[in-house]
């Protein structure tokens, strides 16, 4: 009973193992199978050709090393004419220098594909971020995974072409170099297999380490790009230095580099081993072995002299051969996983849900919020309940104190968020159901931290439409916002280049920045003005003539503002004062100081403030 329940067992783990290993190799058949759906069809003819270049780059090397030896040594043995074997010697290097050019023609080639293949994945990792939700940026585990795909990128499928092109050229290469052992020693075969086999098991538990390493210790990465690019970003230059951030961001960096390597120790002692045992036992029994082997079989006559240097030698390219299958078996695997989760995260929805419906331009602004609330997690309501309408023309102010949710508020009014219940309707239609582009043209937007890019001016105003627009019409925009003159101090005028990260180009003030912000929304057209903080940061005098130009640029736009410079919204048509996600007070400036609430006793605080 025990013996039948100690083999039942064995057979189980038999059935188990086998049963994984056909999940493992089915799953890397769909990566690959994924893979090569995904790249053009250069990258598929790069792998025929490449496999085609790698048989004959293995066919050459065993001629060479193999065959030309043997007739060499057996030739001079048996007294054959120097004019036949110098036949052979030119024969095989011809071949040799054929297939040398082919491989440099192949060299030029694969780079071009190449540099194809990163384009596009980066093309399609672009499309795909640009696309994501942007409530998944709360999330640190979407964080984790974005960053494992980013970190990768383009070149897990260019090893993974590499990987298969040295995996099926190997293979038929090995059929070959077995061919012509079996003729001679089909026992040299067998021992050269059983090797092989012991590497391609230590290795596959290498690989493993190696990828639950990568899993393991993916955020203390982040962790350590985030420390770096606050030393080298221009945004944290200052700071950096007035509070002499570097030895606490040192010590910070120490420490999650420490932390990172003592989860990695264990792996690199693990597979250190395991790398030492794999790289010289294969080689240790088939030196000892084969040598043995055939100098017996010479001492009995039944080898040539040429046999023993040619199945040596064909042995150790066959083990070389093996190992490399082993190894391009173990890459392919390790691969797949990446790709896996490349594959994973581009087929993942992360984007807001949207419909087919078209804004009309031509129709009224009509927008409006119906009890709409929101949460950025479960159970922490940030809005509760909004209700809230714009029209066609109209000046709308949201106001109240810092954590109110004024600009959770103005992402879901421009759609960069979905609301957790309630509904925003335009035009009497619920936002979800147009097209998010043709959404988004409604909208032009200021804010206090406006973004500028370090291209040209034009640029900075235009983007993709830069092509379509003519310089006169940007110069008339530049001239509105009062930053002409300062642009024709440049010989480029509006072609130079906004800051100096890359040659010296145009730097502008704060006020001066807000003023581009505000150029760029007139350049955009929109329908509906967002100014959140437009001027919060400017001294009193930007401030004024910032938001002097914001009236008298956009009069006969839609405009919701956010300030918490509650001297700015005193002309709005309607005020709504947030507090805890709620509206607790609505009216125009008059009327909400009649009330003599929250709004009133605020802006009665700030005003004396001003007056002292």
């Amino acid at each position: 009973m025990e013996i039948n329940r100690i083999e039942s067992n064995i057979v189980c783990k038999i059935r188990g193992r086998m049963k994984m290993a056909r999940g493992k190799y089915s799953d890397m058949a769909s990566q690959y199978a994924y893979m090569m759906r995904m790249l053009s069809i250069k990258a598929q003819k790069r792998l025929v050709f490449g496999v085609c270049v790698s048989i004959l780059g293995g066919v050459s090397t065993f001629l060479a090393e193999v065959i030309l030896i043997k007739l060499i040594i057996n030739g001079l043995y048996h007294q054959t004419k120097l004019s036949t074997l110098f036949g052979w010697i030119l024969l095989i290097f011809a071949i040799s220098v054929f297939t040398g050019a082919l491989m440099y023609f192949f060299s030029l080639y694969r780079q071009k594909v190449n540099a194809e293949i990163s384009t596009m994945v980066a093309e399609k990792l672009m499309k795909k971020v640009r696309d994501i939700n942007l409530k998944k940026y709360e999330n640190s585990e979407f964080y984790d995974e974005y960053n494992r795909v980013l970190e990768k990128g383009d070149k897990v499928f260019i090893q993974g072409l590499n990987a298969l092109n040295s995996l099926i050229s190997s293979v038929v290469i090995v059929v070959g170099i077995m061919t012509y052992l079996f003729r001679l020693s089909a026992l040299v075969i067998v021992v050269c297999i059983l090797a092989s086999a012991a590497t391609y098991y230590l290795n596959q538990k290498i690989i493993k380490n190696n990828y639950k390493m990568f899993t393991e210790t993916s955020t203390d990465n982040r962790r350590l790009q985030y420390i770096d690019r606050i030393y080298y970003l221009k945004d944290y230059s200052k700071e950096m230095r007035l509070f002499n951030l570097s030895p606490m961001l040192r010590d910070k960096y120490n420490r999650v580099f420490e932390q990172r390597i003592n989860k990695q120790k264990e792996y690199y002692r693990t597979n250190s081993s395991l790398s030492v045992v794999s790289s010289f036992l294969p080689y240790l029994v088939t030196y000892l072995f084969i040598t043995l082997y055939t100098i017996y079989k010479i001492t009995r006559r039944l080898l040539q002299i040429g046999d023993f240097v040619s199945i040596n030698n064909a042995s150790f390219q066959l083990i070389n051969r093996f190992n490399l299958m082993i190894n391009r078996v173990n890459e392919l695997y390790e691969v797949s996983l990446y790709i896996g989760n490349f594959k994973n995260f581009m087929e993942r929805d992360f984007t807001l849900p949207q419909g087919e419906a078209l804004v009309e331009p031509q129709l009224d602004v009509c927008l409006e919020f119906h009890e709409v609330s929101f949460a950025y997690e479960e159970g922490h309501e940030v809005l509760h309940k909004i209700s809230f309408k714009l029209e066609q023309g109209e000046k709308v102010a949201v106001v109240g104190l810092n954590g109110a949710g004024k600009t959770t508020f103005i992402k879901l009014l421009m759609r960069l968020y979905d609301p957790e219940a309630g509904r925003i309707t335009y035009q009497g239609k619920d936002i979800r159901e147009y097209q998010i582009d043709s959404y988004f043209s409604l909208f032009g937007t200021v804010f206090q931290d406006f973004k500028e890019y370090s291209f040209s001016v034009k640029e900075n105003l235009y983007f993709l439409k830069t092509g379509e627009t003519e310089d006169s019409s940007a110069a008339d925009i530049l001239e509105k916002v009062g930053l002409k003159h300062k642009m024709k101090e440049h010989r480029d005028f509006l072609h130079t280049e906004v800051g100096n990260e890359f040659q010296n180009g145009v730097n502008f003030s704060g006020g001066e920045l807000q003023k581009l912000a505000i150029a760029r929304s007139i350049a955009k057209d929109g329908k509906i003005m967002i100014f959140d903080e437009a001027s919060s940061a400017l001294d009193p005098l930007s401030e004024y003539e910032v938001n002097q130009l914001l009236l008298n640029s956009f009069q006969d736009k839609s405009i919701v503002m956010i300030s918490h410079r509650l001297s700015t919204v005193v002309h709005a048509d309607r005020i709504y004062f947030f507090e805890k996600g709620r509206i607790i007070e609505e009216g125009s400036h008059q009327q909400l100081m009649e009330q003599q609430g929250r709004y009133c006793r605020l802006f009665q605080l700030q005003a004396s403030q001003y007056g002292k």
